[in-house]
């Protein structure tokens, strides 16, 4: 006869197993008498919960149907014993014991894959958006460029002042080259929170992902869970950060967040408000991929 992990005997009753097949999908029961001592840690060998191992959310296998593996467990009721045998009342040995019927079915979503050191699973994704953002400057700032047919017609102060641009003049549009980067986090049973809080709108301080000092802004996460019948999934978050990865005519190197353009001197400057203070604090961003 079979056991359980917790050495509770478990015996299978009459009527069981079932089993459902049709062109779509399939579903299966198994129906045991089990001591209820044993009844509920038996419930989570059937179907665990999402454990953590290094800081990340697995989900161990669930029972397959013994002549169907394509058939996980989907639900366990237990109820108890005496209620299905007239006559027994809740004083006698028969209420010791638990029916527990356990319904199979074939899951909604692909299964989680097991360890295997030859086929590891994902649980950090990075993507990178490499573009631009647009930017203005002042017009003054620009000299137009004179034609060849008329470069020997005037003097060369007359020509020079005819370049210039004035403030009136509509401001220039340039580009800006940026990279985006996404890091989605899944199995995440204890997201840090505090430490996102904490760092949206700051820069790196030091060289991270190959991004200078405060070139590399963090701008945020999404985080998401799902609740379902059976249990509450772990976290999945995305992390959007923003690098000023190449810099215009002129301007420093590296180009931080911290720099800003200057009309008055008509140059980039790094700025610092009252109290010494840039625009843009540093942040630690290791802390926003470790469990709170």
């Amino acid at each position: 006869m079979p056991y359980t992990s917790t050495g509770g005997l478990y015996v299978e009753l009459g009527g069981s197993p079932t089993y459902n097949k049709s062109t779509d999908t399939a579903a299966a029961t198994d129906t045991w008498m089990v001591p209820w001592a044993h009844a509920f840690d038996f419930c989570d060998e059937i179907m665990p919960q999402p454990i953590l191992i290094g800081g990340i959310a697995y989900q161990p296998p669930r029972w397959a149907f013994r002549y169907d593996t394509n058939l996980k467990v989907d639900s366990i009721d237990l109820t108890p014993f005496f209620s299905e045998e007239p006559g027994i009342t809740g004083s006698s040995d028969a209420s010791d014991w638990a029916k527990m019927k356990v319904s199979y079915k074939v899951s909604d979503k692909e299964e989680e894959p097991e360890e295997d050191n030859d086929d590891p699973e994902t649980f950090l994704t990075h993507r990178i958006s490499i573009g631009a953002e647009m930017m203005t400057v002042p017009g003054r700032n620009v000299v137009l460029e004179t034609p060849a047919s008329t470069s020997g017609s005037a003097s060369a102060s007359a020509v020079e002042a005819a370049k210039k641009m004035t403030d009136e003049d509509a401001p220039i549009t340039i580009l800006m080259p940026t990279a985006e980067h996404q890091f989605t986090w899944k199995k995440v049973l204890n997201p840090p929170f505090a430490a996102i809080y904490r760092n949206i709108g700051k820069v790196n301080e030091a060289n991270w992902l190959g991004a200078d000092g405060e070139t590399l802004m963090f701008l945020g996460c999404d985080a998401q869970r799902e609740f379902t019948t059976g249990s509450v999934e772990p976290w999945t978050l995305d992390y959007r950060f923003t690098h000023r990865c190449a810099k215009p005519l002129d301007a420093p190197s590296p180009l931080t967040w911290n720099h800003f353009y200057v009309p008055k001197t008509e140059s980039w400057q790094k700025l610092e408000f009252a109290g010494g203070n840039n625009a843009y604090q540093t942040g630690d961003f290791i802390n926003l991929f470790r469990h709170s």
